[in-house]
């Protein structure tokens, strides 16, 4: 996910959202389609989101080719700013000043992320 990531997935330089996009979009979204195929998630419904989020929210599902509703695409774009967020956070040191080790609130994060999906974490992941 460095510098260098967006140049080696993409053919050209306008293409780099689109590869990112599809290499982790598809990741992540074989994992909530299947959470999703087996009935495990409780997602909004598309009344329940924004017309304008509804609609970026469908422009991605469509770049990434997931076949889920846009509810989840939603959880999944939702963890995955958090994710980004606190690796975001734990990288670049942004709060280390106060988060000296970011792990605790890694794990919490973790947590509950899985929480909204009705999922725990395995007692041999924890620390």
């Amino acid at each position: 996910m460095g510098a260098a990531y967006p140049k080696a997935a993409a053919a050209s330089a306008d293409d780099i959202p689109h590869a990112i996009s599809r290499e982790l979009g598809g990741v992540f979204g074989q994992l909530f389609t299947r959470l999703w195929r087996e009935q495990r998630l409780a997602h909004p419904s598309d009344q329940e989101i924004d017309p304008v989020l509804a609609r970026q929210l469908r422009t991605y599902r469509e770049v990434v080719g997931l076949d889920v509703p846009i509810g989840v695409v939603f959880l999944m774009l939702t963890c995955w700013r958090q994710i980004y967020g606190m690796l975001c956070l734990a990288v670049y040191s942004h709060m280390s000043f106060a988060l000296d080790d970011p792990v605790p609130l890694f794990e919490d994060m973790m947590d509950r992320l899985l929480g909204i999906l009705g999922l725990i974490r395995s007692p041999r992941l924890r620390h």
